[in-house]
């Protein structure tokens, strides 16, 4: 495996009913992954691990999980069939810079 090769990951938000998605490329190895999700007053953070291979395509969902006293928010990984599924029915979500 060489050094420059790359994989795409695709992670598939669905936490509203229209449903976006970001893609990004990232190198073969050992990664992990932070997210922070501000929800009303709290914030909640989920951490990832994810030992990549190159040519593999890897779908993260990201939703909100109820609980009786708060709402946390988490990232967890999706079966690759609904990952197609999912990004297949969402729209594309670009970020561009200020």
């Amino acid at each position: 495996m060489r050094s420059r090769e790359r994989l795409l990951v695709a992670i598939a938000i669905i936490v509203d009913t229209r449903g976006t998605y970001f893609s990004i490329s990232i190198h073969p190895g050992e990664h992990h992954s932070c997210a922070i999700g501000h929800i009303g007053v709290l914030n909640s953070v989920s951490l990832h691990e994810l030992r990549a291979r190159a040519g593999e395509t890897y779908y993260f969902g990201a939703h909100v999980v109820s609980a009786v006293s708060y709402d946390e928010f988490a990232i967890s990984p999706v079966d690759p069939d609904e990952g197609k599924y999912l990004v297949a029915k969402a729209k594309f979500s670009a970020s561009h810079p200020k």
